[in-house]
């Protein structure tokens, strides 16, 4: 059997290196709590039922100090050990006596090492997992967990209470609601809330219930006095012993309106972290590095919600987002990458208040067995570029041991895993292109892959080597059409009776679009520039046949390229076949006696602006050569 060890130490106890939140499942139930400090504090890096720590000092809206020796006195006697074992964590000013019993009476409950990840719900490490939560109605029986005494819950009217003038019973349980949609935006839990007969609580059936669809949940919420303001704010169960939360009634849970009420929102989140099998993480103190993680024993609310260590605790145990998504069938729809419009998947969404916190990202491999595959469509042609950039940094992340929660154990979360990335092509087996030359910490691009056709193709993120924890990263993909330099068409030579309109729409391949133009072109031929095509509403004749340099020139680069257009007009051509022949001499003769005007610029072969006597001897040349 695997236990968790810990007590709140003094500062410069032994320090014990672990990485970040990596280690192995609790196979029993360990409450955790979470206490409102200041940096100032005698004490350092209290740890509860977890196993890594800071120190930040709340709002200050927020009430100091603590309970006197006393009021812990019979907390060993009471306390109900069927709860299972934890550790606790005090505020600052607490009596020292009071810390020495309190962790010497939750010590003798514990043994063995202690890690940072304890065992999840049911499920392999780094699968998905579908939660359900509810409220216990209130004068449920909630017997005593750290010694507090057996109170009922009075959930419902404590907080409908301090929520009166903000909104009342909505606003409240939309808090909770928007703590439990935080962890399911960055990871691969699900929750749904349930509630009973048509109250907002569930069927009150007695504490330590098992979740059951419909009537209650995996996770049962509940209020009741623990020390009044400050000192424990809450604790709760691990998963293995159901993760239902306990919240102390004495705190301002009202407070922060500006931002949300974020006190009660990263306590609730902060509690649940050791619900879904997260412990806490050291060093506490602000100024030894602390007050930067959710998941540290004192609650700070200078951020919101879940940061970057406590997002890869939670997506190792649960997968990203996105999971499961480790074949091309299973694979990720991220819609389709147009030209201009660049694709980023793993892009957090901001939580309820204020900005995403810096390297807080949905996506991850979770362990060197983890693949993640995304499917994307293009509309043609395409030329595809694709990047993986590991996401993390260095920070301070130590394991609490015994006493000590300390300072001075470097985690590098950027170059965790050695990331490679894959495109595939639409069959979903055949690899287009790799990119796996660069070291762990560097990101790998695939630049320039062709997409032969329109359709789905897909992007895979595995790694190289072997490791246990979660690889935060950010996929980028962006398209061009690929340059191939035009290469214009034949054009074939026409000709046209004079004032009979011409139009013909040149052609290319290459890659489009094209600018075209034309040179040496006939007064009024004009052309189209973005589609090729040439109009001349109504030719005039000449003695040579007209020749007009047709070019198209690439939009991306790769040049230009021209054809000649020959186009004949000849004067005494009635038909347009381009020669003065027999067949025009009836209609010429015609127009000569007046007889016909269908045409008089093809008669006037000499441009006189009437037909006359001084045209025949120019048409009998003609028809003669």
């Amino acid at each position: 059997m695997t236990w968790q060890r810990g007590r709140c130490p003094r500062q410069g106890a032994n320090m014990q290196k672990l990485v970040s939140w990596f280690g192995l499942g609790l196979t029993t139930a360990i409450l955790a709590m979470v206490f409102i400090a200041a940096p100032a504090s005698p004490w350092s890096a209290p740890v509860a039922g977890d196993a890594r720590a800071h120190c930040i000092p709340l709002e200050d809206d927020q009430p100091r100090g603590g309970a006197p020796l006393s009021f812990y006195s019979d907390w060993p006697a009471r306390r109900d050990r069927s709860q299972g074992p934890l550790a606790a964590c005090f505020a600052e000013g607490t009596d020292p006596a009071v810390v020495e019993m309190v962790t010497e009476m939750l010590e003798a409950d514990l043994i063995g090492p202690r890690y940072l990840l304890t065992g999840r719900w049911s499920g392999s490490l780094g699968t998905p997992r579908a939660l359900t939560w509810s409220f216990v109605p209130d004068g449920l029986s909630i017997p005593s967990g750290i010694g507090e005494g057996t109170a009922p819950s009075n959930l419902f009217a404590q907080m409908d209470a301090k929520f009166a003038a903000i909104g009342g019973r909505a606003t409240w349980v939309a808090r909770f609601q928007q703590s439990f949609d935080r962890w399911a935006e960055l990871t691969g839990l699900s929750y749904t809330r349930i509630t009973v007969g048509g109250n907002d609580w569930d069927d009150g059936a007695v504490w330590g219930a098992s979740g059951v669809a419909g009537l209650r949940g995996d996770i049962r919420i509940c209020m009741k006095p623990i020390d009044g303001a400050n000192g424990v704010l809450a604790y709760n169960n691990f998963p293995s012993s159901g993760g239902d939360m306990v919240l102390d009634s004495g705190e301002t849970w009202n407070s922060g309106v500006a931002n949300l009420n974020r006190f009660l929102r990263n306590t609730i989140m902060h509690e649940h972290g050791h619900g879904i099998g997260i412990l806490h993480v050291c060093p506490a103190p602000p100024t030894l590095g602390g007050g930067t993680k959710l998941m540290e024993p004192f609650l700070s609310t200078s951020f919101d919600g879940p940061q970057h260590d406590d997002v890869r605790g939670g997506q190792r145990q649960y997968g990203d987002f996105f999971e499961l998504n480790n074949t091309a069938a299973t694979a990720t729809p991220v819609g389709t990458v147009e030209v201009g419009s660049p694709l980023t998947i793993g892009t957090a969404p901001p939580p309820t208040f204020g900005a995403s916190p810096a390297f807080v990202h949905t996506t991850s491999i979770d362990a060197q067995t983890d693949v993640d595959w995304y499917r994307f469509s293009v509309n043609g042609l395409r030329e595809a570029t694709v990047t993986v950039t590991p996401v993390g940094g260095t920070y301070d992340s130590c394991s609490q041991s015994g006493s000590s929660c300390p300072s001075g154990c470097p985690v590098n979360s950027l170059a965790i895993a050695n990331l490679n990335v894959d495109v595939i092509d639409t069959n979903g087996t055949t690899i287009l292109a790799t990119a796996a030359a660069q070291p762990a910490g560097i990101a790998e691009t695939i630049a320039a892959v062709t997409l032969p056709v329109a359709g789905d193709y897909f992007i895979r993120v595995r790694s190289e080597g072997s490791f246990s924890q979660s690889q935060l990263y950010v996929v980028n993909a962006s398209v061009t059409i690929p340059c191939t330099p035009p290469s214009v068409n034949a054009i074939p030579a026409a000709a046209r009776a004079c004032g009979s309109p011409y139009s013909f729409t040149a052609t290319a391949s290459g890659t489009a679009p094209f600018t075209w133009s034309l040179s040496g072109e006939p007064a009024g031929m004009t052309i189209n520039s973005g589609t090729g095509q040439i109009d001349w509403p109504s030719p005039t004749p000449a003695v040579s046949p007209y020749v007009v340099t047709v070019q198209a020139d690439s939009q991306c680069g790769g040049g230009s390229d021209s054809k000649v257009l020959v186009l004949t007009v000849a004067f005494g051509d009635f038909d347009g076949d381009g020669v003065v022949g027999p067949v025009d001499l009836p209609v010429f003769i015609d127009h000569l006696l007046g007889l016909s005007a269908s045409n008089p610029c093809a008669a006037d072969m000499n441009s006189s602006g009437m037909v006359d006597g001084d045209d025949i001897q120019l048409f009998v040349d003609a028809i003669i050569p």
